[in-house]
């Protein structure tokens, strides 16, 4: 009789729905506040959420940054490897052309003058050299692309462009510059301006090195002039040294260099005075620029 009222009270209380599990039944005990704890660690959890995506976003954004800055990095570094590569064609084809004059011209060199270093000249001085004018930015001619295509050399090329760098950003009169490459004053022999102990060329077949003889480069902006870049020779035992005309910086403190045997180069420079003087006839015992200007005087000339 007992148990069928137990029984009965049990069906009851299962009847109604009530949970009689000892969860439930210590839930159902516990005080307001114990209960509420469960929706504060929720709001804490969603703030620890919103706070570790905070982060995540300023990472993100880090590192976007960081690739852009690269990415600009490595854009700046193939353009200048691409002005480089630029440069040495513009300088072989030039090379090219006097290669080829002097195949149909007896073995002369084209000649290299000093008489257009501050007026500009003629008509009659741009005919007899291998490219005439001045750079001087106060003369007309810098600007102008007669001196260059009524000169000896422009025939075997017929192309403006390569006797000025990609690289070069100088102007006159608000306008680009039309060159910015010299030749060697080692083929300009009626005045022997590198000194009577060196040697002059009036034929290549007096280059007896010709893989060590350069015949065209980048002139400093600062410096050019006339066609021809003057160099102070400078002798193995010297502790100090000048540099007349200054060759130009515009790869990293490298210039483009052609030679007689056809070779184009680019030569980097130990100091960065070497290419990057702001005048003419800098002197220096700088350990850098003499070791420079040793070099120059190694591929312009040697002894007799």
């Amino acid at each position: 009789m007992v148990l069928r009222s137990l029984t009965a009270a049990l069906g009851l209380l299962v009847s109604v729905g009530l949970n009689l599990s000892p969860t439930a039944a210590w839930a159902n005990q516990r005080p307001a506040s114990a209960q509420a704890r469960p929706a504060a660690s929720g709001t804490a959890a969603a703030s620890a959420t919103k706070a570790s995506s905070t982060q995540a976003a300023k990472a993100a954004n880090a590192v976007k940054a960081t690739g852009q800055s690269s990415a600009a990095g490595n854009t700046a570094k193939a353009k200048t490897k691409t002005q480089g590569a630029s440069c040495m064609n513009n300088t072989k084809q030039l090379q090219l052309a006097w290669t080829i004059y002097a195949d149909e011209n007896d073995a002369r060199i084209a000649r290299v003058t000093i008489t257009d270093w501050n007026s500009g000249g003629n008509a009659g001085t741009w005919a007899v050299q291998w490219c005439g004018g001045t750079m001087n930015p106060a003369r007309a001619t810098a600007t102008n692309p007669v001196p260059i295509t009524s000169a000896q050399l422009f025939p075997y090329s017929k192309s403006l462009a390569i006797y000025r760098c990609p690289a070069d950003r100088s102007q006159a009169f608000g306008e680009a510059r039309v060159r910015s490459v010299a030749s060697s004053q080692a083929f300009y022999a009626s005045a022997q301006p590198l000194g009577a102990a060196y040697q002059h060329f009036t034929r290549t077949t007096e280059i007896t090195a010709p893989s060590e003889t350069w015949t065209f480069l980048d002139e400093n902006p600062a410096t050019i002039n006339d066609a021809s870049l003057a160099v102070s020779m400078t002798p193995p035992a010297a502790t100090s040294a000048t540099i007349i005309d200054s060759p130009a910086g515009y790869h990293n403190n490298a210039s483009g260099f052609a030679f007689a045997d056809g070779h184009s180069e680019i030569h980097r420079w130990n100091s960065f005075l070497t290419c990057n003087a702001a005048s003419a006839g800098v002197t220096s015992s700088e350990p850098g620029f003499v070791a420079d200007s040793k070099w120059l005087t190694s591929v312009t000339s040697r002894l007799r």
